[in-house]
């Protein structure tokens, strides 16, 4: 096995997942984040690393970080499905196009991070903060984003049957959202940007209150 491991390395010029069962942490990439992480020094060593290496696909799928400090990682399109991110601090973290499904971010800091085009289904982002975070065309299916989520922008984001209850949502941008079947219970909508189309879709589950929070921009950009 090593030796076929090996050899495909050298061939593709890049590290690749093994499989014995399923999809498993590549360990060398873990070490040298972890390792890099230790630093804090805003994961500089790891960020280089994947700037001289753009072709190497990180697999961190299932990885236990937990509250590792994170700032300003790289991890752009990298797989890190059911990983545990829990208390992680990834604040101005470049997540745009990763794989995050089931990830436990449970109480992570995300303030400011790049999760464009994110796929978040089923992600446990409960007491995560992420106020100023882009999730614009974010997958947050069935996502439980009982969250921060202070001037976030959400724009295009799909959060079909995410768990939005008593989430602050203040000043968020939430045009052009799927929030089709989301619970929005007790949700902070004060100045909430959305446009009457996105306000129609969800009005039976909002009380008079939050109605009245909401700001509606039929045409905002």
């Amino acid at each position: 096995m090593e030796y076929f491991k090996n050899a495909a390395k050298e061939v593709l010029g890049r590290n690749i997942c093994i499989f014995l069962g399923g999809c498993m942490t590549n360990k060398e990439q873990l070490q040298r984040l972890l390792s890099s992480a230790k630093e804090y020094n805003d994961c500089k060593a790891w960020n280089e690393w994947r700037e001289e290496n753009p072709d190497i696909e990180i697999n961190l799928e299932k990885a236990h970080l937990h509250s590792v400090y994170l700032r300003k990682i790289n991890l752009q399109s990298a797989n890190l499905e059911s990983i545990d991110l829990e208390g992680a601090y990834l604040k101005h973290a470049q997540l745009q196009g990763a794989n995050l499904k089931s990830a436990n971010l449970l109480s992570a800091q995300l303030r400011k991070a790049q999760l464009q085009e994110t796929n978040l289904q089923s992600a446990n982002l409960l007491g995560a903060q992420l106020r100023e975070a882009n999730l614009e065309n974010a997958d947050l299916q069935g996502a439980n984003l009982q969250s921060y989520l202070l001037e976030a922008n959400l724009q295009n984001a799909n959060l079909e049957r995410a768990n939005l209850g008593f989430a602050q949502l203040r000043k968020a941008n939430l045009k052009n959202t799927n929030l089709h079947a989301s619970d929005l219970r007790g949700a902070y909508l004060n100045g909430t940007k959305m446009t009457q189309d996105d306000f129609d879709r969800i009005v039976d589950q909002l009380s008079d209150e939050q109605k009245a929070q909401i700001a509606i921009v039929s045409d905002w950009s």
